[in-house]
């Protein structure tokens, strides 16, 4: 990612976000460190894992990839045995470990030019995890709270996330971010579920965008 990233800069080749915000998607650790310091709810976290962090931990905990998504490599270990099960698995890959919070649904928030433009529920499965994979459903949210969608908005100002999406767990009243991401997934199963056709939205973004720059004489 940072040689693609610099060959973009050098031949000013623009992203729909900006350059930056697209390490995000490779360092979770970084985009949670960077919320937490500005003020934004995040699960705790205890650090990227190694066996020297075991004894600090506090159960229940969730430890996942860095860099990855899909849930995959995602386990939600509740005492210290658990851990050593795994250890075999995630040898390879570098994880971070957090506080698991238990929630009763994901929110998962489309933002596209501060504005939400898709709010949704999705279900929780009983191994604690929330994926279409696993049978996670989706639902409209159409009384979710003004606070969650400022907060939402506000996440994608600190890392400069023009479009983009991210999963909520609203717990305690408050909004725990648990994942950003700077490149959305669409797909048309998802278009005619929700009536809601990203690619039309992101075509409507690139050409305000685009327009803009016109205007102001960049090229």
């Amino acid at each position: 990612m940072p040689k693609v990233i610099e060959f973009l800069k050098e031949h000013k080749i623009l992203l729909l976000n900006d350059y930056n915000a697209h390490f995000y998607e490779i360092n979770k650790m970084l985009a949670t460190d960077i919320l937490a310091t500005n003020g934004i709810d995040v699960p705790y976290t205890y650090g990227i894992f190694s066996t020297s962090l075991i004894p600090e931990l506090q159960y229940p905990v969730i430890i996942k990839p860095n860099c990855g998504g899909r849930t995959n490599l995602t386990y939600i270990i509740k005492e210290e045995t658990d851990i050593f099960s795994i250890l075999d698995e995630i040898a390879s890959f570098e994880m971070i470990v957090q506080k698991y919070i238990q929630p009763e649904f994901i929110t998962r928030i489309e933002v596209i030019d501060k504005e939400c433009k898709l709010i949704l529920k999705r279900s929780v499965c009983d191994n604690g995890l929330s994926a279409y994979k696993y049978g996670s459903t989706y639902e409209f949210y159409p009384d979710c709270s003004q606070y969650i969608k400022n907060t939402a908005i506000k996440v994608m100002d600190i890392l400069d996330i023009q479009m983009g999406s991210m999963d909520i767990i609203e717990y305690d009243g408050k909004a725990y971010i648990i994942d950003v991401n700077s490149v959305s997934n669409t797909s048309e199963d998802c278009t005619e579920l929700f009536q809601f056709d990203l690619m039309l939205e992101t075509a409507k973004f690139i050409f305000k965008k685009c327009l803009s720059l016109e205007n102001s004489g960049n090229n």
